[in-house]
């Protein structure tokens, strides 16, 4: 398990490398590596009940998304009209965790204080749209493919934060998956900026770690918190 978990590691820091020295084929691959050494990892934690059990069977949605990022940068590099096909990755991958992350079944305990936070959510998914959607050209389904983007990261930072408020998960396992949600909502808005207006709020290295380093943490929290209940 730590194996693999060392190995993402450094293929996380590879591709970051890589992307500063602009070799988008390494990097690419780095990042594939990356993901399918978290699905190892999930794996061997918790074997055939990665899809079994109301708490363990929540990993399956880990490995689901995983495998969309990875798709998603095989056909960014394959090309052709698959190519397209590549940006419904990471929207795929927000909602795939969000659902690990138990969206769908929230405490009564916390019912006020995560209606709070869906409204402190929405009015930042709102100021993204407009800076970005609107000011998008719609060309090629721009406008479409941004708003579906925001609205993925929307429900992901939503889970995340939400892990702080589960009384199932221990404090440095909340704030794991709520930074990392967070920091893979920086790097998707930050390329956003760069699609919309031409120019980075960060280096397009920076803006791809930000986002590979908080896929990385979710997964990480999410596997110490449910492989309790093996």
């Amino acid at each position: 398990m730590t194996l693999w978990l060392a190995l993402g590691v450094v293929a996380l820091g590879a591709a970051a490398w890589f992307d500063r020295r602009e070799a988008s084929q390494a990097a690419a691959g780095a990042r594939i590596a990356l993901y399918l050494a978290l699905v190892a990892h999930i794996w061997f934690t918790a074997g055939e009940k990665t899809f079994q059990g109301s708490e363990t069977g929540l990993l399956g949605m880990f490995v689901f998304g995983l495998a969309t990022l990875a798709v998603g940068e095989a056909l960014k590099q394959w090309g052709g009209p698959l190519v397209t096909g590549a940006a419904a990755a990471v929207p795929l991958m927000a909602l795939c965790f969000a659902l690990g992350l138990d969206v769908l079944r929230p405490d009564e305990y916390a019912a006020v204080p995560s209606g709070i936070m869906r409204i402190g959510v929405f009015l930042v998914t709102w100021q993204a749209h407009r800076l970005l959607v609107r000011n998008a050209e719609n060309r090629g389904g721009t406008r479409l493919i941004l708003l579906g983007h925001i609205i993925a990261m929307a429900v992901l930072v939503y889970a995340g934060i939400y892990k702080m408020m589960d009384r199932n998960w221990a404090m440095p396992w909340a704030y794991m998956a709520c930074g990392g949600a967070l920091l893979a909502a920086a790097g998707q808005l930050w390329r956003g900026w760069r699609v919309v207006f031409g120019r980075g709020a960060v280096p397009v290295w920076a803006e791809r770690l930000a986002f590979s380093l908080g896929t990385l943490l979710i997964v990480v929290a999410a596997v110490f918190v449910y492989r309790e209940f093996l």
